[in-house]
């Protein structure tokens, strides 16, 4: 077995990178058509005569999303450990995070320019601003870059990655980046558990609980007993890459988010 450094494991068999990613981009589809097709198009197509059964569909989609969460920040982590050059990692994020966010925007809110509008004339409306999850991904990538050039706990070290964590905290909110503050909870603990996976597992359990507890409110809080389960994923995680296509890999979400956009704007 071809296996990765950073990380004990557990047997041959199990979750290769590859599979945990096909994991996280189903766990995106449901969030995607929940929070699309379902909250945008079909329940508000019936009014109040909704019924009860697509409402709670639509909501059991939309706390299956955040399942992606965790999945997606151990990729990160394990993609920062392995990968070649950060400046091309980072590169291709910044380069997914621009695609991503028209389909994101027409997906989630109808409109593809997000917070943008040029009804009556060119405006912007904060309240309806937000950046896409990949941002999240990216700023998180910074942190771990800055975590591992000031390693140890010396004073002066562990003052630097506090400023930066505390920082990447400020420009999430400014910026209005979606699930960035649970990412900054989850991705810190895999970071420093990354040597042993029953570390990552536990604490990645709990920083995801308690990031979705304080994280996240109302009917979206059904995420946070359902989302700390992903780890059990991570747990049969064999140290493999798999086999996959890099492009089809960070082309998916985009794709699928503009795919239910489209068929919401249209069907309804």
């Amino acid at each position: 077995m071809n296996q990765r450094p950073g990380i004990t494991y557990r047997k041959p068999g199990g979750f290769s990178l590859q599979g945990l990613r096909i994991w996280g981009l189903l766990f995106l589809l449901c969030g995607a058509v929940g929070y699309g097709l379902f909250a945008k198009g079909l329940i508000p197509s019936y009014g109040d005569t909704a019924p009860m059964s697509m409402v709670t569909v639509g909501m059991i989609l939309q706390a299956v999303y955040f399942c992606a969460i965790p999945i997606f920040s151990f990729l990160l982590v394990q993609g920062f450990l392995h990968t070649s050059s950060i400046k091309n990692y980072a590169i291709r994020l910044l380069l997914l995070a621009v695609v991503t966010e028209v389909p994101y925007n027409l997906c989630m809110t109808g409109n593809p320019l997000g917070g943008f509008h040029f009804a009556g004339g060119f405006g912007f409306s904060y309240a309806d601003f937000s950046l896409n999850p990949v941002f999240a991904t990216l700023l998180c990538l910074v942190v771990l870059f800055f975590f591992r050039q000031y390693p140890g706990k010396t004073a002066n070290n562990v003052f630097v990655k506090l400023l930066v964590w505390l920082m990447a905290f400020l420009w999430a909110g400014m910026l209005r980046i979606e699930n960035a503050n649970i990412m900054l909870v989850i991705v810190p603990v895999i970071w420093f558990c990354r040597r042993k996976k029953g570390m990552v597992v536990f604490g990645g359990c709990v920083a995801t609980f308690l990031s979705s507890i304080f994280g996240l409110g109302s009917i979206v809080s059904v995420g946070c007993f359902i989302a700390p389960l992903t780890f059990l994923l991570v747990h049969f995680f064999n140290g493999e890459h798999g086999e996959g296509n890099r492009y089809i890999n960070y082309l998916a979400y985009p794709v699928i988010l503009l795919v239910v956009g489209l068929v919401t704007k249209f069907a309804f």
